[in-house]
């Protein structure tokens, strides 16, 4: 998997996390892993080789992102890949 980490000062992303999984938990939902704020880039089936000069660990960049409302995703796993279903729409 190639990701790029997420600094969120303010912990939003953390809070959204926990409120959702309170808001889940009365109807069976337990979260399957630690919340890791990141975007996912990629996910590479096969290894790949990069050259030895690369490194992908400390590439920094700098930005903001205004978030004007957010998907709650339901996500199946088939042999062929990942199956994603919008379960609601936030504001």
């Amino acid at each position: 998997v190639i990701f790029v980490d997420l600094i969120d000062e303010s912990d939003w992303l953390s809070k959204l996390f926990i409120e959702v999984c309170q808001k889940l938990e009365p109807v069976g939902f337990k979260p399957d892993k630690n919340f890791h704020n990141h975007i996912t880039l990629a996910r590479i089936k096969t290894p790949i080789k990069f050259p030895p000069d690369i490194n992908l660990k400390n590439i920094n960049c700098d930005f903001t992102i205004k978030v004007n409302s957010f998907y709650l995703m339901e996500s199946t796993l088939t042999p062929s890949g990942s199956i994603y279903r919008i379960v609601k729409k936030f504001d």
